[in-house]
């Protein structure tokens, strides 16, 4: 029978000699938070510090066996749990009892929580199997990477969402996560002055011009710091209102379309705009590298949505980048290895690393008709060696991918150093897809 209590003097002796932010191997391990056991002991005893935690001895009989605690964050809204045991009672099935206690506990404390994390390796489906068990939910999985020495160690972080009115969890996409938003920020802007010129011209091609040119209401879901919605209302004047809308206030606020008569700037989740739109009364429903972030058990729900609130004849317009959008020649293992493991961890959140391959068939059984794809290549010789290096780069150190924390530091290192070389040569590729509404 397994018990907990709060830390005792006994236990604190022994948790010092079994943990360390530097763990000899076979002997002692880490703290997952990244504290030393001292500085986890100083947080739990600060009652004005940014963190609380609550610390706790798992025991077998009068035995420790290990420890357990949660440490509550971000105004005491979030909890990230983690387990430590002892080596000889590792692997025994005590996991799924014991988050369940944590969690019991955190939010009987913390009533306010809206989610809790914990983390395990997304290569050891026992581990995340005994965290579904102990009641986390698939829908909050979120990627983190780590390096180890010179291998690559993976995580997926699962949430239980708590109070689901209260979230709006859409998007895989939050730019309120990230530990340096002006640093994104400047990566978007960056990456978006390279990506419009190429894609007006995908525009012009696709016989696009004369339906963006007579729409009056066009939706920007998703909109970011406002460049689609500034650039739309410069291409095309005709157009009467252009609705930026996005979830992140941060970004509506610094939004490159502020001050732009046309354009209404909406702090909203995208699905939910599109339910409060009125039937049948837009133009044109914009979702540039929105669908991406979305795991493909919602895709239904955000075209129907969109296709409700268009006119006869209205469309939808998705920007999108291909699977194989990233190639180097000479190739980059590390890069490699980091874009494959982004497939699978994507993949592992309930999202599509393919998106093109398979959107067609999602539009059609939205009710789109006259659906058409065009692709586009941007290379070095188009973008720069230096621009291509850290528009890829960039990503994995302050972008969406950011958790890959040394590891993308190193691969990004790598990339700019080989587009040095003179026979160095990369590209991007991305495309658009449009269905009307019939």
């Amino acid at each position: 029978m397994v018990k907990f209590r709060e830390l005792t003097k006994k236990g604190r002796e022994l948790a010092e000699m079994l943990v360390s932010d530097k763990p000899k191997y076979g002997t002692q391990i880490s703290l997952p938070t990244g504290f030393t056991f001292q500085a986890l002991l100083r947080e739990m005893e600060n009652p004005a510090g940014k963190r609380r935690i609550e610390f706790f001895e798992i025991l077998c009989g009068r035995k420790i066996i290990g420890f357990c605690y949660y440490t509550v964050y971000e105004r005491y809204r979030a909890a990230e749990l983690a387990t430590i045991f002892m080596p000889g009672y590792r692997g025994k099935g005590l996991v799924s009892p014991t988050i369940r206690f944590l969690i019991n506990h955190a939010t009987r404390t913390y009533p306010q929580l809206l989610r809790v994390e914990a983390t395990a390796s997304s290569a050891n489906p026992k581990a995340i199997a005994s965290l579904l068990s102990a009641g986390f939910n698939v829908e909050g999985v979120r990627p983190a990477g780590y390096v180890r020495g010179n291998k690559i160690s993976d995580a997926v972080l699962l949430g239980v969402v708590l109070k689901r009115d209260d979230m709006a969890p859409s998007s895989m996409y939050q730019i309120e996560s990230f530990r340096d938003k002006t640093l994104e920020r400047k990566r978007l802007l960056k990456q978006g002055e390279i990506l419009l010129d190429q894609e007006a011209e995908l525009i012009r091609n696709t016989g696009l011009q004369e339906k963006f040119s007579k729409a009056e209401r066009i939706v920007d879901i998703g909109c970011g710091f406002g460049q689609f919605a500034a650039w739309l209302s410069k291409a095309f004047p005709e157009t009467d209102k252009i609705f930026g809308v996005d979830p992140s206030r941060w970004m509506i606020r610094a939004s490159e379309a502020s001050g732009n008569r046309k354009v209404k700037l909406v702090c909203s989740d995208g699905l939910k705009f599109l339910d409060a739109l009125p039937a049948g009364g837009t133009d044109a429903v914009c979702m540039r590298f929105v669908i991406n972030h979305i795991p493909e058990r919602l895709w239904g729900r955000w075209l129907t949505a969109a296709r409700r609130c268009l006119k006869p004849g209205g469309f939808i317009y998705l920007t999108l980048s291909d699977a194989n959008y990233y190639k180097t020649f000479p190739g980059l293992p590390l890069m490699d290895l980091l874009f494959s493991h982004k497939k699978l961890l994507r993949e592992k959140n309930g999202g599509v690393w393919n998106v093109p391959a398979v959107i067609g068939g999602h539009l059609y059984a939205a009710g789109f008709r006259n659906i058409t794809q065009k692709s586009t290549c941007l290379s070095t010789e188009k973008m720069g060696k230096q621009n291509y290096a850290s528009s890829v780069g960039d990503q994995f150190v302050w972008g969406v991918e950011e958790s890959w924390g040394r590891t993308g530091e190193l691969a990004r290192k790598s990339l700019i150093d080989a587009a040095k070389a003179q026979n160095f040569w990369g590209q991007v590729k991305f495309g658009i897809h449009i269905g009307e509404k019939a």
